[in-house]
């Protein structure tokens, strides 16, 4: 039950489409009935041109920003604050560094069919595929699609009940003028290569396989496929990441030799090794409406009470589809994007964007798929610790608001960037992959260095005023800003609610890890020090919690980010 996404026509639009994916490389099945596209992404893939950033030495900003803030001179300090670890991007007017992720362009076909009726479009959550479905000359076709997770690669296949099948295929990118496209065609292969000027290689490869009939080179990136009784497309995608040749990428997975049908039961029961582990069910009947009409009845107030159960189950599937075989973690949009120049570079933000990505994962039984997140996280530690002590003068690990796929720990979103909340928050994530699978080899050897670490930065950063309570200096509330604050986009403060509860989080978790593995006694002393001479959570005129240290006015009430309720959840502190 709830398992399906479903529609009566073709997706218009990407954001429409049906998403596959093997954590590795990605698609998004369109269903077009007169020309099917797959929008196609692999989870390397950038324009990668600023891998080798570096942060400047920013320490001397520290004390200036500091006494403006204990002048209330909160406009000054957020100027200045900016001037100095605010970076590029955002409203600064220069270009940000960040590489943004890019398409790895389409695969198309268009079949030799007249008008279909009986059209279905759908997405089983269980059984990992996309199936487009309809009727045509007389011929029930199907074209179905997986993200296989063993061979690692994107199949398609098209059948219409051995009656023969005939069309075009190929494969293009979308015009980009920071790219060059060349093609390469085989008696049964179409490979695309690009490169991105003074940045990232990377090629595509569609194999055909075909059962009965022909294929036949037509052009430069097209085969015709004449009179198949089956078809099976293999797409791989490869890139010069890691200093190889593109193509040695898709070579190490070689096309397999398997039916369909093997292939497709042995993708099911993989996928069901992570998204089977769990089962979520309300003892309601699911409405035989495709989901687009259940959306718009349920916003009419129909009062569906499956449909969030669908919504569950679908977080779920894109969790495992961007994971499975994946090395970096899903980013703003998962692994998918069709965009040139996607908004906020199709990056990790980490003031809750790629945190939420990972809510589900350990409390629903997805722990294994943490592994990626983690592992980006300790490839971060170096980028960290000399950002931590070049920015701000402090020992540890200082982690960005954003980056991208190589983990750099620079500024690049001028007007938000000024943040030292990100490792505490991160940290967390860390926490529970101990807390839900009770490692204590991960504990000691990987958990608990990670957050010591980060709780290094703290002790470093934290300033004890003449009350003897430790100030969070500078701080923000993330996205968010106050009158008085100047015309900045957030309001550079002290103590913001957020930060006393990340670093109480932190600092608590520390304190267990240490005690569970008998060590750091020293350490536990410190800690718990600051722990309790903290600015304690604060409640406002109207019985609100405080987003600030003070009771500001907000510039938008109703502001998206409600971050001072990290207390609430994901924390723990309230």
């Amino acid at each position: 039950m709830n398992q399906r996404l479903w529609y009566t026509s073709p997706a218009t639009e990407w954001k429409n489409a049906l998403p596959i994916g093997t954590g590795r490389i990605a698609g998004m099945v369109l269903g077009g009935i007169e020309e099917e596209r797959i929008a196609l992404n692999h989870e390397w893939l950038c324009v990668g041109q600023n891998k080798e950033r570096q942060n400047e030495d920013r320490s001397a900003y520290l004390p200036k920003v500091r006494k403006l803030l204990e002048q209330e001179d909160y406009e000054q300090a957020t100027i200045l604050a900016n001037e100095a670890w605010g970076g590029n991007g955002g409203i600064s007017g220069r270009p940000s560094k960040e590489d943004p992720y890019q398409p790895a362009g389409d695969f198309r076909f268009a079949l030799d069919q007249g008008e279909a009726g009986n059209y279905r479009r759908d997405l089983d959550l269980e059984r990992a595929r996309v199936k487009i479905s309809y009727e045509a000359d007389g011929r029930y076709i199907t074209r179905v699609s997986v993200g296989h997770l063993i061979e690692d690669c994107i199949i398609t296949r098209i059948y219409a009940r051995e009656e023969p099948v005939s069309g075009t295929f190929w494969l293009d990118r979308a015009e980009d003028e920071r790219c060059d496209i060349s093609y390469e065609l085989g008696d049964n292969t179409i490979l695309m290569h690009g490169v991105f000027h003074q940045g990232m290689k990377f090629c595509v490869t569609a194999d055909l396989k075909i059962r009965g009939g022909k294929i036949i080179p037509i052009e430069g990136n097209r085969l015709r496929v004449e009179d198949a009784l089956e078809i099976l497309i293999f797409i791989n995608i490869g890139t010069d990441a890691k200093n190889e040749l593109p193509i040695m990428e898709c070579r190490r997975r070689p096309l397999p030799s398997k039916s369909w049908e093997q292939l497709y039961r042995e993708n099911i029961a993989e996928h069901a090794k992570q998204y089977g582990k769990l089962h979520l069910d309300i003892f309601e009947e699911e409405p035989n409406l495709p989901t687009n009409e259940r959306i718009k009845k349920y916003r009419e107030g129909s009062g569906d009470a499956t449909l969030p159960v669908l919504y569950f189950n679908y977080g779920r599937y894109l969790l495992c589809a961007s994971s499975a075989n994946g090395e970096l973690p899903a980013n703003l949009q998962g692994k998918w994007n069709e965009d040139l120049h996607p908004a906020w570079d199709c990056d990790y933000h980490n003031d809750i964007n790629l945190q939420m990505n990972y809510w589900p994962a350990e409390n629903g039984h997805m722990e294994d798929y943490t592994e990626a997140l983690l592992r980006y996280l300790e490839k971060m530690i170096p980028y960290g610790r000399d950002a931590a002590k070049k920015l701000f003068g402090c020992r540890g690990v200082w982690l960005p608001l954003s980056t991208d796929i190589w983990g750099c720990a620079t500024p690049e979103t001028y007007g938000w960037s000024v943040w030292a909340g990100v490792t505490a928050w991160l940290a967390q994530h860390v926490w529970w992959h101990y807390e839900y699978g009770q490692d204590m080899e991960f504990l000691e050897e990987r958990g608990y260095p990670f957050l010591k670490e980060a709780a290094v930065f703290y002790e470093d950063f934290l300033v004890k005023d003449s009350d003897g309570i430790y100030q969070v200096m500078p701080s923000q509330s993330p996205e968010n800003r106050y009158v008085g604050g100047g015309e900045l986009p957030v309001t550079i403060g002290v103590s913001s609610a957020i930060d006393n509860e990340l670093i109480m989080d932190l600092l608590s978790h520390c304190i267990r890890a240490a005690g569970i593995l008998n060590i750091d006694a020293d350490k536990i002393a410190v800690w718990t020090e600051i722990l309790e001479n903290l600015p304690p959570l604060q409640i406002g005129s109207k019985g609100q919690l405080l987003e600030w240290n003070k009771e500001f006015e907000e510039v938008e009430p109703d502001h998206r980010h409600v971050s001072h309720l990290f207390g609430v959840f994901p924390g723990e502190q309230i």
